[in-house]
């Protein structure tokens, strides 16, 4: 799963978060479009911030 996530964010830093049906046809990746794209948005993205929500969750709620 790490050579595959490798071959994604090189290509993301390379051509940009546009087109992703084509990360498939150029990069020879098992993914369609939709999965390549929720894979860098969820866990790849290099601005990702990941932790406790819990907080602002519970103010918003209210």
């Amino acid at each position: 799963m790490v050579a595959k996530d490798a071959v994604l964010v090189e290509y993301v830093r390379s051509h940009g978060e546009r087109n992703w049906n084509a990360v498939r046809k150029n990069t020879g990746l098992a993914r369609c479009g939709k999965s390549c794209r929720l894979r860098w948005a969820n866990h790849l993205r290099s601005d990702l911030k990941k932790g406790s929500k819990g907080l602002l969750l519970s103010c918003v709620l209210r």
